[in-house]
């Protein structure tokens, strides 16, 4: 009554590795004890016995295999266990950013009006006579035209 190996086997949904049914641990501790007879001497090893090493010896490595598998899946959840965030975090973040985002398009804003201050000032200037304003000169204007703030 000798069953395939890959009917002894289910899979788990949750972690995408494979789990060994308890009869097939039982046939692998037969197994083990028929080679352990085998390597004794035993005049009882036959071609089912060596069958079932062989077999036992298969799932063995299947079982590494799946444990491997397991490992890996584990892992990876606690990877992605580390990249979820706390959604309340996420929003509190999200308000973060779109109140500096406003503060630095208000601040660019501001920073236009001036320069169109400025270039108005300067093409104001008359033609004729060298231009005799300062940086200082400009910028003491903008601040008196917007109440000492710069």
């Amino acid at each position: 009554q000798q069953r395939s190996v890959d009917s002894n086997f289910s899979t788990n949904a949750d972690s995408g590795a494979g789990g060994t049914f308890a009869g097939n641990a039982a046939a692998a501790a037969a197994t083990a004890a028929a080679a352990a007879l085998a390597a004794l001497g035993s005049p009882q090893m036959d071609l089912q016995s060596m069958s079932s090493m062989v077999e036992c010896q298969g799932l063995r490595k299947r079982m590494d295999q799946q444990e491997a598998a397991l490992k890996s899946a584990k892992h990876r959840e606690l990877q992605l266990q580390h990249e979820v965030e706390d959604p309340d975090w996420m929003m509190r973040r999200m308000g973060d950013l779109e109140r500096d985002s406003d503060a630095w398009h208000t601040e660019r804003s501001s920073v236009e009006e001036r320069v169109s201050q400025l270039v108005g000032i300067v093409s104001a200037a008359p033609k004729d006579e060298p231009q005799r304003a300062s940086v200082a000169d400009s910028q003491e204007e903008l601040c008196d035209h917007d109440n000492g703030s710069w």
